[in-house]
């Protein structure tokens, strides 16, 4: 869906996703990584190719519900100008895609990442109440008691069947929001990977 706005200098690209329920934490974990591979910093795969646009992405995830078995909702975003949006969208996909076929990085150097970062978690009084709330709302208490055990059995081909199931690309809601519409520009559309 194309969007036009006065109030935005930037064109806005929103990709989203069906993700896996709120009590599954091999799932969210999986996603996290994915996201890390791709975006966390400028070297990562996605953001690493939209250099040559002056652009970058990120992902986040959204609950859609309170119950540990709804869904969440899965984004990646990144920012461009009108000129570059559908190469940025079309990099945006291939990278995604890439996942479930190009195994070509360090897993276990992601995975001691998110094991010091777990370990800043539980000497933070906020974020280790933060998690424990989101467990017991979730339903999954795996989150706070097993998720180094978690993180640690996850396998690059469980990325890619992560990938496959949750990021489809020819299930992806997709919304780019233009600044104004001036005459004669064009509207980018973008029907998903065959």
């Amino acid at each position: 869906q194309d969007f036009y706005s006065d109030k935005t200098k930037n064109t806005m690209i929103e990709l989203g996703f069906s993700g896996p329920s709120n009590n599954d934490v091999k799932g969210m974990i999986c996603y996290s990584l994915i996201g890390d591979i791709l975006t966390k910093n400028s070297n990562s795969r996605l953001n690493e190719v939209l250099k040559q646009y002056n652009s970058s992405a990120g992902f986040a995830s959204e609950k859609i519900g309170c119950r540990p078995q709804d869904p969440t909702v899965l984004f990646c975003n990144a920012d461009t100008n009108e000129k570059d949006c559908e190469k940025v969208l079309q990099e945006i996909f291939n990278q995604i895609y890439s996942i479930t076929t190009n195994q070509d990085y360090d897993l276990e150097a992601l995975k001691k990442v998110k094991l010091l970062n777990l370990s800043f978690v539980y000497e933070n009084s906020h974020m280790l109440n933060s998690m424990i709330g989101n467990g017991l709302l979730n339903g999954n208490l795996d989150s706070v008691t097993n998720y180094a055990n978690i993180l640690q059995s996850i396998t690059k081909d469980d990325l890619a069947d992560f990938a496959k199931k949750y990021l489809d690309l020819n299930r992806v809601v997709v919304t780019v929001t233009h600044p104004e519409q001036k005459e004669n520009s064009s509207v980018v559309s973008f029907t998903g990977r065959n």
